[in-house]
């Protein structure tokens, strides 16, 4: 070994020429082929080299390294094909070759362990597919905020806008985290007061006392809606009806994440509704006297009509007898359940029935008393 290695340069050996009988074609069809894969080789090698020293994530990978060096060695044994068609330094092209195959071998390994890892590797038409289904989700993704922040703002605007009803928001524990003008203009807090208080803030004291704010939480927590009608304390001390709504919103997997609380001051309306009871009790206890009055004058009129001298009887417009005395049941000779109801052509001749007919007519033609004496003749 020692001696190939002194002996590594020298040039005693037949050339390649002689082989080949210095033949024109043969030889330069062999010396302009390795001339061309020795420049491709060095260049490809050289290029795999400089991306790999460019692109730090590629360098850490040592088969980019081993790949370059093996196309570099392997254009090398070319250019010694070439060298030695004219000169005899085959111990050095034996030495070249040599490393070319440690390299080669050096190579294989790691790129064996890297083929599953490259098979893994999407297609490029993959890649392409997976990267405008990526775009086209961004694109939703970026439609949905937008159309979130605008649902967002048009909320904000309108929550905000309302002034007629306090509407706010509360943590799990109670605590205000939103604050809308209808809220300031109803408690008298403004949003720099209410924001982080309990909602206990709002209610009387004896609420307070009794658990009501947290009452409403827990069964809002449990039911998801809780409907109240109570008191809330202003804040100058002035208790002031309401009707309210407070609402629980959940997370994915079912916990209480906050309330929304709808309130409408509801004061004026209780005070009407409570004067107008009271009007209406008035006149039902009016109602109630007039009625007794009614009965009283009617039980006198009864008496009247019954103790009257006279034979009396009320008709109907359609001639049929409504209310006789005793009087009238002598006159035409009958009691009063036979003649209620039935019409004088039912009772009387009809003759005189006719006549007692036109004298009605003419009472309610002229819409005056028809004063007559005359004499009936009953039915029998």
């Amino acid at each position: 070994m020692g001696e190939y290695l002194r002996r590594l340069f020298d040039s005693d050996l037949m050339p390649h020429g002689y082989c080949w009988k210095w033949e024109p074609w043969v030889v330069w069809t062999n010396v302009v082929s390795d001339v061309v894969i020795f420049s491709s080789y060095m260049i490809i090698g050289f290029t795999l080299i400089q991306v790999a020293s460019r692109r730090r994530d590629m360098l850490s990978n040592p088969v980019l390294v081993l790949f370059g060096a093996f196309i570099v060695s392997c254009g090398c044994t070319h250019g010694m094909e070439v060298i030695n068609t004219w000169n005899g330094y085959f111990r050095l092209a034996g030495m070249v070759k040599m490393i070319t195959a440690a390299v080669s071998f050096m190579t294989v390994w790691p790129l064996m362990r890297l083929l599953p890892k490259i098979m893994a590797v999407p297609a490029l038409t993959q890649v392409l597919e997976m990267d405008r289904a990526l775009t086209t989700e961004q694109q939703e993704k970026r439609l949905m905020a937008g159309q979130l922040r605008a649902t967002e703002d048009r909320f904000r605007l309108l929550v905000e806008g309302i002034k007629d009803y306090a509407i706010f928001l509360v943590d799990p524990e109670g605590l205000v985290t939103s604050w809308n003008p209808g809220a300031e203009r109803m408690t008298g807090y403004a949003s720099h007061e209410a924001l982080g208080r309990h909602v206990s803030r709002f209610f009387r004291p004896e609420d307070v006392a009794a658990n009501l704010p947290e009452r409403i939480l827990r069964e809002a927590a449990a039911g998801g809606r809780v409907e109240e009608d109570g008191w809330r304390m202003h804040k100058d001390g002035t208790p002031f009806r309401v009707n309210g709504v407070t609402t629980a919103f959940y997370d994915t997997r079912g916990r209480v994440q906050g309330y929304a609380k709808v309130v409408r001051d509801t004061t004026a309306q209780a005070a009407h509704q409570a004067e107008m009871q009271t009007q209406a009790e008035r006149l039902e206890d009016q109602v109630k006297a007039r009625v007794q009055d009614l009965r009283e004058s009617e039980a006198r009129l009864q008496g009247f009509i019954r103790h009257a001298p006279a034979a009396i009887a009320f008709k109907g417009l359609d001639g049929r007898y409504l209310l006789i005395n005793p009087r009238m049941e002598a006159a035409l000779g009958r009691s009063s359940r036979e003649i209620i109801g039935h019409t004088d052509e039912e009772l009387l001749a009809p003759a005189w029935a006719a006549r007692a007919r036109d004298r009605e007519r003419q009472v309610l033609g002229r819409g005056q008393q028809v004063q007559a004496e005359e004499h009936w003749q009953r039915e029998d």
